[in-house]
């Protein structure tokens, strides 16, 4: 993930490894997680091997956004869920494979 993003992560105690880098797409390996929060994801990069989405329930002004149509781009859902969240009432994730 990126630096900006890792702040989000400092109070959790997971015990898992986070490395930070400017593009952290372009680094990450096969089977690894890339966290993105202020860049939009190379849908076409053939490494990308899955694709999860949070949706809050509000709108928020944004400089970036996700231009997706999953069926049009070979992207299918597999899995949708929704639950509370500690500052959001709902939660809408959303995982897409090729």
């Amino acid at each position: 993930m990126t630096p900006y993003s890792q702040t989000l992560f400092q109070q959790m105690d997971t015990g898992a490894v986070i490395l930070t880098d400017p593009a952290p797409q372009e680094r990450a390996g096969t089977g690894e997680w890339c966290f993105l929060e202020e860049q939009c994801p190379d849908l076409q990069d053939e490494c990308l091997e899955s694709l999860t989405l949070y949706h809050w329930n509000r709108v928020y002004p944004s400089e970036v956004g996700l231009k997706f149509l999953p069926g049009e781009s070979g992207w299918h859902l597999v899995q949708m869920s929704e639950f509370p969240g500690h500052s959001h009432e709902k939660i809408t994730k959303e995982v897409y494979v090729r």
